[in-house]
C-alpha cells in the first residue's frame, strides 16, 4: 500500500507499508561440519519511501528505499542445531516506467 503526496505532479514522493513473503530453499554445503542448511519460510513487515518523477508524457523515473523486517528459523544438519534469526535487509531500487 502506498500513499502519494502529489500524485499528479511532476515530482511525486510517496511512503508505503506492506508485507514481504520469503521462500527459502534448502542448501547442501560441501563442508565437513555442515551437511545441510535450511531457513523457514516466513512473512514480515516492510516499509518504503520513494518518489516518481515524470520525465515526459507517459514515461517516469522511480527511486525508492525499502526496509524489510523478517524473522526466520535456521536449521543446520537436519535440525541438529536450530537458531532463530532476523533478516532485516534494506533494499534500494531505481527504474524507468511507462504509464498506460
Amino acid at each position: 500500500m502506498q500513499y502519494h503526496f502529489r500524485p499528479h505532479a511532476r515530482f511525486s514522493p510517496y511512503v508505503g507499508a506492506g508485507l514481504t513473503v520469503a521462500f527459502f530453499r534448502d542448501s547442501n554445503p560441501t563442508g565437513p561440519t555442515v551437511d545441510k542448511f535450511g531457513l523457514s519460510n516466513n512473512v514480515g513487515a516492510a516499509i518504503q519511501a520513494g518518489f516518481d518523477y515524470n520525465i515526459t508524457g507517459h514515461w517516469f523515473a522511480n527511486f525508492d528505499v525499502k526496509q524489510v523486517f523478517l524473522n526466520t528459523t535456521a536449521r543446520i544438519n537436519g535440525g541438529g542445531i536450530v537458531a532463530r534469526t532476523a533478516l532485516d535487509p534494506t533494499i534500494v531500487g531505481a527504474g524507468i516506467g511507462y504509464r498506460f
